[in-house]
């Protein structure tokens, strides 16, 4: 079953309601100031003991919503408190986790992964020891995609992994993690992925969804959302040319004809070539 394992989203609200809010969410449960990062001037954590329930930041270069972001165990709750306090918010990243152990589970989820970065011409990144099998049992994980597009998927060998961190024994070494980072690319995207549940994130991009296939033994249709164009430096220099100059080549097609100015704008761009 799909879970967050990572959420984080922006509220239209001040911190003055913020952490009230939170507090009365979360009982029991205590706030402290920490060191702000990204461009955000304050931060608070709100945790019991050493746990952090939530992690809370506004003011700066960041403009006047607050940002809150669950992480880990935590994500599910947090995902909740933020949804049923503020219905509409603007999602800024969210983890999605499937956990399977099975004996070849690893090989079916990795082996998959490969293939559609093949499919779909996407950037992939190893690591730990693929060549020898993992012969250490330090466990192994494949990224496939990019960090900066809409759909990021992590799948490594979680038994394993706590197996490590905790400098345990391996307990499941079957044990392996689909995970499906998402970030919106615009705002709209945003809203729009803040009211879907946790299994609808697999549906967001072509290859994930398709991806989707061997985690739930069936096709999900998929959900599409806004694009956004990202425009090159030039792209967006002519832009401000046309806005800027438009009304004068409008004058001057009025007096002297399209031919004329078509005729200049040839004429400079033949200079600037030659230069």
């Amino acid at each position: 079953m799909s879970c967050f394992d990572y959420y984080q989203a922006s509220v239209s609200a001040s911190p003055d309601h913020v952490i009230p809010a939170l507090l009365e969410h979360y009982p029991h449960a205590s706030v402290d100031h920490e060191k702000p990062t990204n461009g955000y001037e304050r931060a608070a954590v709100i945790h019991r003991g050493d746990n952090k329930l939530c992690r809370i930041q506004w003011g700066g270069n960041t403009g006047q919503d607050t940002q809150i972001r669950g992480t880990g165990q935590n994500a599910p709750e947090c995902s909740e408190a933020i949804r049923f306090l503020w219905p509409r918010h603007r999602l800024q990243r969210a983890d999605v986790a499937e956990d399977y152990s099975e004996p070849g589970v690893w090989e079916t989820m990795s082996e998959y992964g490969l293939y559609l970065a093949e499919q779909f011409a996407l950037k992939i990144d190893q690591r730990g020891d693929w060549n020898r099998n993992d012969s250490m049992l330090k466990g192994r994980t494949l990224y496939v995609g990019s960090r900066q597009s809409l759909a990021y998927l992590r799948i490594y060998e979680k038994g394993k992994e706590k197996a490590v961190r905790s400098g345990g024994d391996i307990i499941d070494p079957d044990h392996v993690r689909a995970e499906a980072e998402i970030k919106p690319q615009n705002k709209e995207q945003g809203y729009r992925l803040a009211t879907l549940e946790p299994r609808d994130y697999w549906r967001c991009s072509p290859w994930l969804n398709q991806y989707s296939t061997i985690l739930f033994q069936s096709n999900m249709e998929r959900i599409r959302l806004l694009n956004v164009t990202k425009h090159s430096n030039d792209d967006l220099a002519f832009a401000y040319m046309l806005k800027q100059y438009g009304a004068v080549m409008a004058r001057q097609i009025a007096a002297n004809g399209e031919g004329y100015v078509m005729d200049r704008i040839r004429e400079s761009v033949r200079g600037k070539l030659r230069d």
